[in-house]
């Protein structure tokens, strides 16, 4: 496997666009698996790996990344195929491993340049470094693997910086470990401890189911050969798992807003319900009162008729002036003198 570093191309979107930003710088492997004392280099945050199959690219993201964000020894977590077959401790004690017990380092490295030109970050500008590791060590006389994760203010394994093995290139024991770490850097008695301190050291302001969306996303976007057979609607999954969870508030927000729909919803529909029974008896209304009036007409024809009157043949349903009364008012009308002979 060979390690190629990707050139800027003097493009000024090609670079972080926060100046603080932490970016990876350099990653290690220290006693795992194959790898005797791996020093990995990134490029502004950068970094290639290729070469043949079985040379350990997909080994090197198993044990880096998410692992060192994530501090879960889980098989399924581990593995870039999301198998189980691979174990940390088999990757300590496989492969022909020799020996009873056996301790590695696993680490990543992180800068944080305060420049306003990043061209010129490595003269003058003034710099943050930020590890975080795990030691792990296994024995073939059980399958567990004991894992003491730590984080550290400064660099590994550069003049001044923290050794990870000693004189004889023995790694550290726990105990020399955080002889080592005192005054800049802790080592975490949970794994729990450990995340919460990468979480705010790294990414502040990030919810933990933020950050468990973010982990998620890099365990699916890490599946080996994802270009080559990329599927929209795979895709579409695989982001739509990664997508953090509702927080509750939001969530309670949202059943009140359905809640108030719903009973917006009852509540137009019972004036529905009072508008068409308001609309049938309107009508029941309307009948009844044609029948009355009809029944009054009829009254009215037959009261003439018992007093000798003519049949008033004008008189509509409902009481209208009968013809002869109309006759006799025009006549009136006409009998009156005009207001300009007087």
């Amino acid at each position: 496997m060979t390690v190629t570093q990707l050139h800027g191309r003097g493009v000024t979107g090609d670079r972080p666009a926060s100046p603080t930003r932490w970016l990876p710088s350099r990653a290690g492997v220290l006693n795992v698996w194959r790898y005797y004392d791996e020093v990995f280099t990134f490029h502004q945050g950068r970094l290639l790996l290729r070469g043949p199959n079985g040379t350990g690219k997909s080994k090197a993201l198993e044990l880096l990344l998410p692992f060192l964000f994530d501090a879960s020894l889980r098989p399924n977590r581990l593995s870039t195929f999301g198998g189980s077959e691979r174990t940390m401790h088999w990757n300590l004690m496989g492969e022909g491993a020799g020996g009873v017990t056996r301790v590695g380092y696993v680490w990543l490295e992180f800068t944080a340049v305060r420049s306003a030109d990043h061209s010129r970050e490595e003269e003058d500008g003034e710099q943050d470094w930020f590890t975080i590791g795990a030691r792990l060590q296994a024995s073939n006389r059980t399958t567990s693997v004991g894992a003491d994760y730590f984080t550290l203010r400064g660099r590994v394994g550069v003049p001044g910086g923290l050794p990870l093995a000693d004189e004889a290139k023995r790694p550290l024991t726990r105990a020399a470990l955080a002889e080592a770490l005192a005054g800049r850097g802790e080592v975490y008695p949970a794994a729990a401890d450990y995340r919460a301190a990468v979480r705010q050291a790294l990414f502040p302001g990030l919810t933990e189911q933020r950050y468990d969306a973010l982990i998620t996303a890099l365990l699916q976007l890490r599946t080996p050969k994802l270009s080559e057979r990329l599927d929209p609607s795979l895709l579409s999954t695989l982001l739509s798992k990664a997508l953090p969870p509702l927080d509750r508030g939001e969530l309670a927000e949202l059943a009140d807003g359905f809640e108030r729909l719903d009973r917006q919803r009852e509540e137009l529909r019972r004036l529905d319900d009072q508008v068409a029974a308001a609309d049938t008896l309107a009508a029941r209304q309307r009948t009844y009162a044609r029948r009355v009036l009809r029944a009054d007409a009829t009254a009215l024809i037959a009261a003439h008729h018992r007093h000798g009157q003519p049949h008033p043949r004008g008189t509509r349903d409902g009481g209208g002036v009968p013809e002869g009364d109309r006759g006799e008012r025009r006549d009136r009308g006409a009998a009156r003198p005009d207001r300009g002979d007087r």
